[in-house]
């Protein structure tokens, strides 16, 4: 279980083992070069393309999921010290969508079929929209 503080101070508890697709939310973000630095060796993967700007590096994987999500247990290996996105995605919900996670509310409960779908494809067309203007989710 992961708990989550949300902006009026309570904390959310999204059960992650519940997820039917364990670890897709783990994806391509940018890290700085500074934070690559401390934790390469937690990489969970040794085959990826780096992708790197003056100051940050994002690491493209074939499945697409994170370079320190473990494949096997679906946990992250910099789990105690994870970037805000992470820490946020699931248990905030923006007028886009864009870190809600597409089967459960920041409460705990599922979403509907409809809901989760609607979801997916905004998350979707967003990654593609910023991998066309090179930038990373």
């Amino acid at each position: 279980m992961d708990a989550h503080d949300d902006e009026k101070g309570k904390t959310n508890m999204i059960d992650c083992s519940k997820c039917p697709d364990k670890g897709s939310c783990c994806g391509l973000i940018p890290f700085t070069k500074e934070f690559i630095e401390k934790h390469k060796d937690k990489f969970q993967v040794n085959e990826y393309k780096k992708v790197e700007t003056s100051n940050q590096v994002c690491f493209l994987i074939d499945d697409l999921r994170c370079i320190f999500l473990n494949r096997k247990t679906n946990k992250c290996s910099i789990y105690e010290d994870r970037p805000g996105i992470c820490k946020a995605y699931g248990t905030t919900i923006v007028n886009d969508y864009m870190i809600a996670c597409p089967y459960f509310k920041p409460n705990g409960n599922p979403w509907s079929d409809a809901k989760r779908k609607q979801i997916e494809r905004i998350h979707n067309r967003q990654t593609k929209e910023l991998l066309k203007r090179g930038e990373s989710p």
